[in-house]
């Protein structure tokens, strides 16, 4: 299936109370968490939205030659998730049917594991495939169809704010990822899981 049929939109509008600065620019390996969950994305889509805050609009942010980036922002201020989706999705261009859903807190993301993402959609024709640790489901490591995420829409005007319940009325299936690769999808939530993450890259540099 064209690349040009998928898209990425990148939650980065949280208020990252644990870390107590913003996530999405700390700096690993010489780029921000934002810009490198981008490089990571990029080979598989022909666009990325990435959704910041209300309040960062009219800030400057990262410089970025990217011409698949748009910048978007949540219209509503400490809605969670599904209103980062629900004003992503405003962006999208037509063909793009098929939507990776990625926060920017995924230190260790690879490409590997989000091509794998894509095979498992393509092959199993489903809805929807989302990340399942330890049979700990992420609903924001996925890959769905374009019908999945519009349904946030729905939810939103019900009140309802839990990305799991986007799943209520397709078929999602869960991609389990082995033990020994668990850590690709581990987020990063606190200054210790930083400096961990740090730590980590540190060691392994070539």
């Amino acid at each position: 299936m064209k690349t040009s049929l998928f898209a990425g939109i990148i939650l980065a509008g949280g208020n990252s109370t644990r870390m107590g600065t913003n996530k999405k620019d700390l700096i690993l390996e010489g780029v921000t968490m934002l810009e490198r969950t981008i490089n990571v994305l990029d080979p598989l889509v022909s666009q990325i939205i990435v959704v910041l805050k209300a309040s960062e609009k009219g800030e400057k942010h990262f410089c970025n030659s990217n011409e698949k980036i748009v910048i978007a922002y949540d219209s509503i201020s400490n809605q969670g998730p599904l209103q980062g989706i629900v004003d992503g999705l405003d962006y999208l261009r037509l063909a793009a049917n098929h939507i990776f859903l990625l926060t920017c807190d995924l230190p260790y993301l690879t490409g590997d594991w989000l091509s794998n993402l894509k095979k498992q959609y393509l092959k199993l024709r489903v809805d929807g495939v989302v990340t399942s640790v330890d049979g700990f489901t992420n609903p924001l490591i996925a890959l769905y169809h374009k019908k999945v995420l519009n349904y946030s829409r729905q939810l939103m005007a019900e009140g309802k704010k839990r990305p799991l319940d986007l799943w209520e009325k397709f078929n999602v299936r869960p991609i389990d990822i082995n033990r020994e690769n668990q850590q690709i999808v581990q987020d990063m939530n606190t200054p210790e899981a930083y400096q961990k993450a740090c730590l980590y890259y540190k060691e392994t540099a070539p």
